[in-house]
């Protein structure tokens, strides 16, 4: 999830470090580099909390991060997807960055006309680092996902889906400062006597998930789904695992001349934090066929956590379908982020997205 819990680790960071910030306030790229990034995740470390998954603005085209009954889920016999997410940039010298790429493939259950039902599967990789401290964590996952057909006049389809993900986790203390390693002047050059848990360790993930889709008329298409990722939930060297409990839907409503309009909402929450997506796409079609367009649109991004509900950011976003292929651009300008700073610094996302035996739609799939 968006690291909404930023805000809370920095305040706790505040509370039992303040001394130290009254000696090192005089140098702005020593708190920085020292204390946002290293002596809050130290704070962090030294009791449990809540370890939040990275999720993308472009979750549709990371779809088995967003839900393992996509799978297969393409209009195409197989599908490439992958994101690409930089945040914070122009204020950091290393900026966190998360990179994801899958592919997923379908296959029919009966080379009978009547039966329409599929199953899909797929591989998943991600990889979430923090700057500086270089905290990272690496995912790979396996899915699959069952297509049952409903309604063959409505194009109706129930998918339910599994995923099995290996993970691992590690982060790097040579980029660490701590308290008592400050020489009382302008370093941090004595000996630190902390106590430091095992920074490198794996754990196993289970996620399941169900998707729902109809096209009811040739102007319409709806979807909706709901999701759990960490079904098991787990304690891996004082980070709470908590469960990600994820909800979306929308539709798709053909306009006239050509124009489309695709409003949606993405759910998520993880432990205490939530936050919900609230936008709409735009879609052009380039040429008589619909497979070429171009796709834009905004959205705002609303979170919950100890500071309360509110507006945390608002989004901008581009795309070209050239039918098998679709480059996605969108930028995210924070409304409400840690501390002035940072307000406003900016995420950039950038995806890709190639289907194989394209079938130009043959149904309805969100692209990104």
């Amino acid at each position: 999830m968006k690291r909404s819990g930023d805000s809370w680790l920095l305040a706790h960071y505040f509370f039992n470090k303040s001394i130290l910030l009254l000696f090192i306030a005089i140098n702005r790229r020593v708190i920085m580099r020292n204390l946002f990034f290293g002596l809050l995740l130290i704070a962090a470390l030294q009791s449990p909390i809540a370890g939040q998954d990275a999720l993308f603005y472009q979750s549709f085209a990371a779809p088995l991060s967003l839900n393992p009954a996509m799978s297969g889920q393409a209009d195409g016999n197989y599908r490439i997807s992958s994101v690409y997410r930089d945040q914070w940039r122009s204020q950091v010298d290393s900026p966190f960055k998360t990179f994801s790429v899958s592919a997923d493939g379908k296959f029919s259950i009966s080379d009978k006309r009547e039966n329409k039902d599929y199953f899909g599967v797929g591989i998943h990789f991600m990889s979430d680092k923090v700057g500086i401290i270089a905290f990272s964590t690496n995912q790979l996952g396996l899915s699959t996902a069952y297509h049952k057909s409903l309604d063959k006049r409505l194009n109706q389809y129930l998918s339910f889906g599994v995923q099995i993900a290996f993970l691992q986790r590690n982060i790097n203390y040579e980029n660490l400062d701590f308290e008592d390693e400050f020489n009382g002047i302008n370093a941090f050059s004595d000996t630190s006597s902390e106590v430091l848990p095992v920074n490198n360790f794996g754990y196993q993930s289970l996620s399941l998930g169900l998707n729902y889709s109809i096209s009811p008329t040739k102007y319409l298409d709806a979807f909706a789904g709901v999701s759990l990722y960490n079904a098991a939930g787990s304690v891996i060297s004082k980070i709470v695992n908590h469960r990600r409990y994820q909800a979306y839907g929308g539709f798709s409503y053909d306009l006239q001349n050509k124009w489309s309009i695709i409003p949606r909402a993405i759910y998520a929450k993880q432990g205490p934090h939530e936050q919900m997506i609230i936008g709409s796409h735009f879609r052009h079609q380039l040429i008589d066929k619909f497979s070429e367009a171009i796709e834009f649109g905004t959205a705002v991004r609303l979170v919950n956590d100890i500071t309360g509900f509110g507006v945390e950011s608002a989004i901008f976003s581009l795309g070209i379908d050239l039918g098998g292929s679709l480059i996605g651009l969108s930028y995210e300008a924070g409304l409400n982020s840690v501390g002035n700073r940072f307000r406003n610094q900016g995420v950039f996302e950038l995806s890709f997205r190639y289907v194989g035996e394209y079938d130009n739609e043959s149904f309805f799939c969100p692209k990104f």
